[in-house]
């Protein structure tokens, strides 16, 4: 007895929505893998014409300060 068989009537509908789910993961793994190299190459084009990071130049934002002067 094969495996889709012993998933009864519905074998079909279980299979196709293992494999869209497979291909959307895969694709989502993908894109991010693509986009996370642009974002790198963007980057250094950006350093490269001066621009640091925040990390870099010891820039500390904290947002939370300017609530607290706020506050009745």
């Amino acid at each position: 007895m094969g495996f889709l068989s012993s998933l009864g009537d519905h074998a079909g509908f279980i299979a196709a929505s293992y494999l869209v789910t497979f291909a959307v993961v895969a694709a989502l793994i993908v894109w991010i893998r693509i986009d996370g190299a642009a974002q790198k190459r963007e980057l250094d084009v950006l350093q490269k014409r001066g621009f640091r990071r925040r990390a870099d130049i010891g820039v500390d934002v904290d947002d939370d300060a300017d609530d607290e002067e706020t506050a009745p």
